[in-house]
């Protein structure tokens, strides 16, 4: 998959007039990551959605990819029930390379606007305008887009990643159970993910294109101020979880790797996936995460 691909570009069912207003985000108020977990749980006439800013990865489509056709477009349909309630607080996060690719092309920090994908996000707000949408078309287009086999040779790849980085750590540990005693730790884990150093030489090695050799001194210092960096952080954190026995479906754990890293950026993430809230609470502290623990 290249990463010249638009996002969301099964969603075209009609042309995107150049005349369409510039995305807006509601000023003042947080925008939240949505994941595909959350989605699930709660219910369809969820009115609370109004008046807060979501933002939808395309990830969230390719996680209902494997299930039968009906689930499929009943999850789709439930979707867009949702969303409905949200409005134009709707927008649509760019995906793990387009944050890469954009920072390497424009060679700064990146901010909130910049993890928001404009064409994308008018898409999906053209697809939540359609009072009567065509569910089998919209899934036909979904399952023929292409994209679904190149988001599972994506996971594919970050799985063998994320064992090699963790076996290149191997030898901190003087046995096994010192090991789990960390990982199992989230005071531990936190300052083992914080304290490293080589987030540079690992995403050179493994996303070159995107990490010019000027780079590695400022990622070997200040990681968080690099997308490839925050990347690095999130991978750590699934491969020594991958390394303590982690094993079933640890590729679905790709999914909920994008959301945490385009949290980082907006500071807020829905999940009500217990997993995927210690990781935010380890990995990035400073991510508010909703519902609130009791």
């Amino acid at each position: 998959m290249t990463c010249d691909q638009d996002s969301f570009h099964h969603l075209r069912n009609r042309q995107v007039s150049d005349i369409l207003p510039v995305v807006k985000i509601t000023p003042g108020v947080a925008v939240y990551v949505m994941d595909w977990n959350l989605l699930q749980t709660i219910p369809a006439n969820a009115k609370w959605l109004q008046g807060i800013n979501w933002a939808m990865l395309e990830t969230s489509f390719f996680e209902v990819a494997d299930k039968d056709d009906q689930r499929r477009i009943g999850y789709l349909q439930k979707l867009w029930t949702l969303l409905k309630h949200a409005g134009g607080n709707v927008c649509a996060g760019r995906g793990v390379f387009d944050l890469f690719k954009r920072q390497r092309q424009l060679d700064r920090l990146l901010g909130l606007t910049d993890v928001i994908d404009d064409r994308a996000t008018k898409l999906l707000r053209l697809v939540l305008d359609d009072p009567t949408p065509d569910w089998p078309e919209f899934d036909r287009r979904l399952q023929s887009a292409g994209r679904a086999k190149a988001m599972k040779e994506l996971k594919e790849t970050w799985v063998l990643s994320c064992e090699r980085f963790a076996q290149s750590m191997q030898e901190q540990w003087r046995n096994d159970s010192e090991f789990r005693s960390t990982v199992g730790d989230d005071q531990q884990l936190a300052s083992l993910i914080h304290g490293r150093r080589n987030y540079g030489v690992w995403a050179h090695k493994t996303h070159n294109m995107f990490v010019p050799t000027t780079w590695l001194p400022a990622l070997a210092s200040k990681p968080m101020n690099y997308a490839i960096g925050r990347w690095g952080r999130v991978s750590l954190y699934y491969a020594l979880q991958r390394t303590a026995g982690m094993s079933q479906k640890f590729e679905n754990h790709y999914d909920d790797a994008q959301y945490l890293l385009v949290a980082s950026y907006t500071g807020h993430l829905a999940t009500s996936d217990k997993g995927l809230r210690r990781a935010a609470s380890i990995v990035f502290p400073r991510v508010r995460v909703w519902p609130v623990d009791d």
